[in-house]
């Protein structure tokens, strides 16, 4: 009965709020897009004594797989789905969809549904769980959380994680949710150093319960909560049962990174949704949907993933100095790609090295000129063991048409050019004793330059030991800046060197891409050529023989006669050719004979 009450009540409100205004440092989105996550009751009916009969759950699996498509929800995460999966997905159209693992026994019962592609799926189970629970499901099912890393477009990777937390009320209960919570926090620790992040699914706790330990998530790993968000940013008080804010277990966590600047926009129970022609509730839990846009940060962006999924998780953009800019590069390899290193100078000049990889490899070094830049790189990638991706081969093209190399070439491979006006500063990926992942981010030459510019200028200030800097004038003479006069004359300065410098990185950039392309043409030409020859190599079948024509005596009679009277026409043409030849030769003689008498 208790579970019937609440299923009636939540099929009866529609809970709607909007985040609070952005703050002064908050970029405004660009780039719009939504989550939902939901718990679509997929138990089979000997698990679920509060849930529906196993012929009902079919049904509304039916619907919700149906309104998940009509209403085009970006990135769904569900939770026990397992009984009705195979439903779920025939009538939903998500083109990207996490593979079901099979029955209550062996799976979790946590789905994504995307439209946007994903890498680096993987499933984890909680390290443990109460048996003492009333709740069978938690010991009985895989419970636990799933990892991907979603790709909303070029070099824009977002870490999404969905997750089902234990259940239950008692001691021992709230002790596995906190555990559950502190194997995700560590989680992402691990590998979502510098990425931004999305958790979302059923945490089965809340704020207003005085011993679960909901808060971790944004007190120790920088999330934030888009449900308190949207209700001004206080958090509930233990004990609150204030109805209007309307806390439910099904929560949405965010944070962005230094290049993905994410803000929540809008948060909504879809509960009205979600109802049955009869107007009950498809499920015994508000499915939560959350608005988000997100912009890049001006300056620095990211290249597309390259490779497998094995390794550890690196990011050098999260330990960027000021001003950055690449002094070298030293690639190792060999069969494949053992590793790579970039030295970099901050803005006051001091050195900063991030290796990535192993030791192995013969090593392949580049110094870059100070107006130089890294603008393409050629990325090829391969099995190393059956079930082991590795990167193979790098090669990477300066600014000024200087290549460097490493590895060797594989049927897999791509390209990463750098945006006009930018250059390679580090990377991101995954690595062990080889590299396994790659990508690499980049910063923009006019916020460099504008950074050491003024570095420049407040050295000389510095050095000169005066507020002003001196100019010649028309006639001549030297004259002290004032200390207005001095700040623009700097920037007027140094908006012409970067101007200049922008043109000239701009012209590079796209000589060097011209040239990539080429190549990258070259490599597909030749690959259809090989094609074309494996083709005509193919033993080519023997054309069936000739039948011979039917004998004459098959013909009919009146063919007979027609072919007899056609044989004397021609006879008589022959005959007559040969009298007429005849006639000629004797005509020729007596000639000849009264030539031969004269």
């Amino acid at each position: 009965m208790l579970c019937r009450s609440f299923s009636l009540f939540a099929a009866g409100f529609l809970y709607f709020v909007t985040v609070a205004s952005p703050t002064e440092q908050d970029v405004a989105p660009t780039t719009n897009f939504n989550v939902l996550t939901m718990n679509v009751a997929g138990l089979p009916a000997s698990y679920d004594p509060c849930g529906a009969p196993d012929n009902d759950k079919e049904m509304n699996t039916m619907y919700i797989g149906k309104i998940l498509s009509q209403y085009k929800y970006g990135i769904i995460n569900v939770q026990e789905d397992v009984r009705y999966h195979a439903t779920l997905y025939a009538y939903d159209q998500h083109q990207y969809r996490t593979i079901n693992t099979g029955d209550i026994k062996v799976s979790s019962g946590l789905n994504t549904l995307s439209d946007f592609s994903f890498v680096g799926f993987s499933s984890k189970t909680w390290d443990d769980c109460n048996s003492a629970s009333k709740h069978d499901f938690d010991c009985n099912a895989r419970k636990g959380f799933t990892f991907m890393r979603v790709r909303m477009e070029e070099g824009v990777y977002i870490d999404m994680i969905n997750l089902h937390n234990n259940a239950g009320t008692g001691p021992h209960d709230y002790n596995m949710r906190c555990w559950n919570i502190e194997q995700v926090i560590d989680f992402i620790h691990t590998h979502s150093t510098g990425n931004a992040v999305i958790v979302f699914g059923n945490t089965n706790s809340l704020y207003t319960r005085p011993i679960d330990c909901v808060r971790r998530f944004t007190t120790q790993s920088g999330l934030k909560d888009a449900w308190v968000q949207s209700i001004g940013g206080i958090l509930p008080v233990p004990g609150d049962v204030n109805t209007y804010r309307r806390e439910v277990v099904n929560k949405v966590f965010y944070r962005g990174s230094a290049v993905i600047n994410l803000n929540s926009t809008g948060f909504f129970y879809d509960t009205s949704r979600f109802l049955s022609p009869e107007g009950n509730l498809l499920m015994n839990h508000d499915p939560v949907r959350v608005e988000f846009g997100y912009s890049l940060t001006d300056g620095l962006r990211q290249s597309n993933l390259f490779g497998g999924p094995g390794g550890y998780w690196f990011n050098d953009l999260l330990s960027l100095p000021a001003a950055p800019k690449l002094a070298s590069i030293t690639l190792r390899g060999g069969h494949r790609l053992d590793g790579l290193t970039f030295s970099l100078t901050g803005q006051d000049q001091s050195k900063y090295e991030f290796k990535h990889g192993g030791t192995g490899g013969d090593p392949h070094s580049i110094s870059l000129d100070s107006d130089e830049h890294i603008v393409s790189v050629k990325i090829c990638w391969g099995k190393k063991k059956v079930h082991t991706t590795r990167i193979f081969f790098a090669k990477m093209t300066t600014s000024k048409g200087r290549i460097i190399q490493a590895g060797k070439e594989t049927e897999n491979c791509d390209f990463a050019f750098a945006p006009a006006g930018y250059g390679v500063v580090g990377a991101y990926g995954q690595d062990g004793k080889e590299m396994d992942q790659l990508g690499f981010g980049w910063v923009s030459h006019c916020s460099l330059l504008q950074g050491r510019l003024a570095a420049k200028e407040d050295q000389t200030r510095e050095k000169r030991g005066r507020t002003g800097q001196e100019r010649l004038m028309g006639d001549g003479l030297p004259r002290a800046l004032s200390h207005g006069e001095f700040y623009e004359e700097r920037a007027h300065r140094s908006q012409i060197a970067v101007a200049e410098e922008i043109e000239r990185q701009r012209k590079a950039t796209e000589n060097t891409r011209i040239k990539d392309m080429k190549e990258k043409w070259k490599l597909a030409e030749t690959a259809r050529k090989k094609q074309n020859a494996d083709a005509m190599r193919m033993p080519r079948l023997k054309p069936p023989p000739k039948l011979p024509s039917p004998p004459k005596p098959w013909l009919y009679a009146s063919e007979q006669a027609e072919d007899i009277e056609a044989n004397d026409r021609t006879g008589h043409k022959v005959n007559q050719i040969v009298e007429d030849e005849d006639k000629d030769g004797e005509s020729e003689e007596e000639s000849d004979s009264q030539l031969d008498e004269e």
